[in-house]
């Protein structure tokens, strides 16, 4: 990212005790009959291990690594709302709620909190859902189904102002099974909540 974030303070390492600690190693070197580039070579060699110090101590305070690179800053817990269920198939909205607070908490440094207490808030509702029959045998047996969902979500910060690109992200996943070989719409469902979630998960991320 182009601006410099910090994860989290660090005090500069060449204040107080640790400055007056190098001035004292350094103070003590003579430089009494040393020819001038000796001294710019000793000078030289305090400058760079000081720096190397700051450096090392810094942290997160000139870049941002690991999951901090992803995930915007501004934002330490969210509040994942139940999520609705437009359809006439019961059970979709908590199963997805459950499992986008899992991948959250497995992919992200986001804090799951409560409402009272989170500074961001997701939302989503499952909109539409439907099954086709994609393949059938010659007396009309169904091999294939297709299962397609649409899902519909918000994330905002305590403000409601939207913390993605698009104020409502708009979900479209397909899925099929084989009822020959012993799937269901269940199976169908559990793998589009999977799937959905993490989609849902990789909106969170801080665009570039």
């Amino acid at each position: 990212m182009s601006r410099a974030e910090s994860c989290r303070p660090a005090d500069s390492p060449c204040e107080d005790g640790t400055q007056r600690a190098y001035a004292g190693r350094w103070s003590g070197v003579s430089h009494r009959g040393s020819a001038p580039g000796a001294r710019l070579l000793t000078l030289t060699m305090a400058l760079t291990l000081c720096a190397a110090v700051i450096v090392g101590s810094s942290g997160c305070s000139m870049y941002r690594f690991g999951n901090c690179t992803l995930h915007t800053p501004d934002v330490r817990s969210v509040h994942v709302q139940m999520f609705e269920n437009d359809t006439y198939r019961r059970g979709l909205g908590p199963w997805l709620t459950e499992s986008v607070a899992k991948e959250i908490q497995l992919r992200t440094p986001y804090r799951i909190a409560d409402a009272r207490t989170a500074d961001s808030f997701l939302r989503a509702t499952w909109v539409a859902d439907r099954k086709s029959v994609l393949v059938e045998s010659a007396n009309d047996d169904v091999r294939d189904v297709g299962y397609t969902g649409r899902i519909e979500v918000t994330w905002t910060n305590r403000s409601g102002m939207p913390l993605t690109e698009g104020r409502i992200i708009k979900i479209t996943e397909d899925v099929s099974f084989v009822p020959e070989a012993g799937q269901s719409i269940t199976t169908a469902q559990q793998q589009m909540v999977r799937n959905v979630a993490q989609q849902i998960v990789n909106q969170m991320e801080a665009p570039w």
